[in-house]
């Protein structure tokens, strides 16, 4: 855990921060979730998604009973190296707002609601309740140095806290600088992050039902490219769990 992490934990257990929801900010009895968040994220997180790549499917006319049903065209024609993929719910909103300050701040009460509310995800999917280890997205070493820390491993934490799951947060690495994903298209993405991951610690890997950790998975390009480099050290399962998810536009087949 990053030393600035620790630091903000002492201070918070000496200077308790105002009670106020750390997602949206709004007063609360205890500092908690506050019923209107709580709300939106069950409401927007339980609609109907890729049963593989977990992205939401955009489209009202989608019924939530064909939730789990189907892959989505892209899946269904190639998928992923991952087994499954799941998240809180959709990229906007609340949850944008919050991943957001999680990304800037790195503040830890944003980081234990959110990993709070991805433990809700795991407890009512079997598969990902099965999980045996946890490991973070990571962050280039040079980007690292400049944020102070990784919002990824922050989730990983207090998730693995909450599951009382090991964290390994050495078993990854990024070994290469990469452009932003940001405005790229799903072809982009993947070229963008060949040869950027690297398994540092394999004996760790094999026979293991993996959890990979991230704040948001939109095409999935990441955690597919770390995915395929776990594969080669035999893993068990690799499931994928974000904060957030992309939405699809296009209908089940």
């Amino acid at each position: 855990m990053h030393l600035s992490y620790l630091l903000q934990g002492l201070l918070e257990l000496v200077y308790p921060p105002r009670r106020a929801c750390p997602l949206c900010g709004s007063q609360t009895s205890k500092g908690e979730i506050c019923p209107h968040c709580l709300q939106w994220v069950r409401r927007h997180g339980s609609g109907p998604v890729c049963p593989v790549c977990g992205r939401f499917i955009n489209l009202p006319s989608v019924e939530p009973c064909n939730h789990g049903r189907h892959p989505c065209p892209i899946c269904a024609s190639q998928a992923p190296a991952f087994n499954a993929a799941r998240a809180v719910g959709p990229y906007e909103g609340v949850l944008r707002d919050a991943i957001l300050h999680l990304k800037s701040k790195g503040t830890r009460r944003v980081a234990a609601a959110l990993g709070e509310l991805a433990a809700e995800v795991v407890h009512r999917e079997p598969a990902f309740a099965a999980a045996e280890l946890i490991i973070p997205v990571p962050l280039a070493p040079r980007r690292l140095a400049r944020r102070g820390f990784n919002q990824a491993q922050l989730l990983a934490l207090e998730l693995g806290n909450l599951l009382e799951l090991p964290v390994d947060t050495k078993a990854v690495a990024k070994v290469r600088e990469t452009k932003p994903q940001i405005g790229l298209s799903r072809y982009e993405r993947e070229r963008n992050l060949i040869d950027a991951f690297a398994v540092i610690t394999p004996e760790t890997i094999h026979g293991k039902r993996i959890l990979l950790i991230d704040d948001v998975l939109t095409t999935g390009a990441t955690m597919d490219n770390i995915s395929i480099k776990l594969r080669r050290h035999q893993p068990s399962t690799i499931l994928a769990l974000t904060a957030a998810g992309g939405k699809s536009g296009v209908s089940f087949v």
